[in-house]
């Protein structure tokens, strides 16, 4: 499953690929993902609209669209994202097909997805922070300037695995289990000690080697199989 590093790569890829394309059509060809894809509410806020903002909260990639709407796309299990020249990918659960033109280029960036765990969905740019999807995620890892702290005051008194409690999105997100793993393994922290056990200290530890092993998965372009 792409975790935080792979679809932050994902972010960087679009913006480097396809930003200030203008979007000239939307093929949907399946509709059933977890959510069904809105494929009128897609060509509304898509269609004829340029393309300048990417970003990423949590593992949802989120593309701004027209009247103050955003597109939300999660790569669930085995969801990828396919910038080709091609207008058909040659895949056969490729859901939605974007046609992006820029500088008298033609291309498509295809949503294929054959488990049907991830989604694609549009939000109102305004009520991200309050919408089902992301009311109840913690603090991104990688922008919290105060980390440490976050985790120390949440942890108290919580019985629950140290390891298990970093990986619950409600607490911080991002950290799936190779990279918990990894940064209690730098730590010197045992994954099954309880949450509130740990010191402040060692809450700063550990959220030091939170942020340097998801720094350094993204730099080389993420941990998981890359074909996300």
């Amino acid at each position: 499953m792409p975790e935080l590093p792979e679809v932050e790569c994902v972010v960087r890829g679009l913006r480097s690929s396809v930003k200030n394309s203008s979007v000239s059509n939307i093929t949907v060809r399946r509709t059933d993902l977890r959510i069904p894809l809105p494929k009128a509410k897609l060509k509304k806020i898509l269609q004829g609209h340029l393309l300048t903002s990417f970003r990423r909260r949590s593992k949802y990639i989120l593309i701004e669209g027209k009247q103050e709407q955003t597109v939300v796309i999660h790569l669930g299990m085995s969801g990828h994202l396919l910038l080709s020249s091609n207008k058909n990918s040659g895949l056969k659960h490729t859901h939605m097909s974007i046609e992006v033109s820029s500088e008298d280029k033609t291309r498509y960036l295809h949503f294929v997805d054959p488990r049907r765990f991830g989604l694609v969905t549009v939000v109102g740019t305004n009520n991200l922070d309050s919408h089902k999807l992301f009311s109840h995620l913690g603090p991104e890892p990688l922008d919290c300037a105060n980390l440490s702290q976050h985790l120390y005051q949440r942890s108290r008194n919580k019985k629950v695995a140290v390891k298990t409690f970093v990986m619950n999105a409600k607490n911080v997100v991002g950290v799936g289990n190779i990279y918990a793993s990894e940064s209690l393994h730098k730590s010197g922290l045992h994954p099954l000690n309880a949450a509130g056990s740990l010191t402040q200290k060692q809450w700063q530890t550990l959220s030091r080697h939170i942020k340097a092993t998801l720094k350094a998965a993204i730099k080389a372009g993420g941990t998981t199989l890359q074909d996300y």
